[in-house]
């Protein structure tokens, strides 16, 4: 988190008319925070499906609570927005104002408010509810060891998230900055061979043949990578830019799945791959991951 009212000369990207400086002090509104926390959960609900919480219904299964709520698709609804996350800058416009308000109300308040003067790091504004004033050079000490509190925040962030979502691989869902790659070495060799020195390909999801060009044929994750968060040639399959499109982070309905399964008896490169393991993915993602019909044959007018 970052609280001057201008970077380098420039007017920051949101948030500047909820941040106030006055000498050694910040003045910092409710919503400036509410921004940020938003952001960082509903990516994480809406792209990973993630548990964040270990609040127990009374059934016994674990629940999420708060924030989540708010971020249901029906609660969205009613506030005329789409389930897709906004940008930060989006986020802290008037058509977001209702969802700010709750999730202060509802899922901040009484935490904030629990640590409230903590070590005389902030204190409350007495006069105006939702204001925290800051002292500088606390904001400054840790603007200069950001790196240090990233990567610390982050590893606890995963131990803790780590207990409530057994099975999933958190590394690259947590740790922002982490982007997917490309196969290993001797893996993607042998997709060039199978897929791209043909100078033709079928596409995996709807049959149809394809010359191959800058960006066809595209590499599908069988298994969503937003799930398993590696790239391995056993979990590829060649697509067209439509279906692949069209499939996003879907599973792939069961016969297009046993279909991978016997074209992995085929490819040489699958080092540490087991059907057995792979087909408990599978299983894993649909239970914890997946949302909606699975991507089935797409029958196209092929050219």
């Amino acid at each position: 988190m970052y609280l001057p009212e201008r970077i380098d000369g420039q007017k920051r990207q949101w948030g500047q008319q909820w941040i106030h400086g006055n000498g050694d002090k910040i003045e910092v509104d409710f919503n400036f925070l509410a921004v940020p926390f938003t952001k960082f959960y509903w990516e994480m609900y809406y792209k990973y499906r993630l548990r964040q919480s270990q609040t127990k219904n009374g059934s016994g299964d674990y629940e999420d609570i708060n924030i989540r709520e708010t971020l249901e698709k029906d609660n969205l609804k009613k506030m005329n927005l789409e389930e897709k996350p906004p940008t930060m800058k989006q986020l802290a416009g008037q058509k977001y104002f209702e969802l700010r308000k709750k999730v202060i109300e509802k899922s901040m308040k009484k935490e904030v408010f629990h640590a409230k003067g903590v070590q005389g790091f902030w204190e409350k504004n007495t006069n105006r509810k939702n204001k925290f004033v800051f002292d500088k050079k606390f904001i400054d000490y840790l603007e200069e060891n950001r790196k240090i509190w990233f990567d610390a925040i982050n590893y606890e962030l995963v131990l803790y998230l780590q207990k409530i979502n057994r099975g999933r691989p958190l590394a690259h869902t947590v740790l922002l900055k982490f982007k997917r790659g490309n196969l290993p070495a001797h893996e993607l060799r042998e997709w060039k061979e199978l897929y791209v020195k043909p100078g033709q390909f079928e596409c995996f999801y709807c049959g149809c043949e394809f010359k191959v060009q800058k960006k066809m044929p595209a590499r599908d994750h069988v298994i969503p990578f937003a799930f398993v968060g590696t790239d391995e040639l056993y979990n590829s399959v060649p697509a067209c830019t439509k279906c692949n499109g069209e499939k996003s982070d879907a599973l792939p309905d069961e016969d297009r799945f046993e279909k991978v399964i016997k074209r992995n008896k085929t490819i040489k490169n699958k080092e540490n791959y087991t059907e057995e393991e792979f087909r408990q993915s599978y299983c894993d993602c649909e239970r914890k991951y997946h949302i909606g019909d699975k991507f089935r044959f797409q029958k196209r007018d092929c050219p």
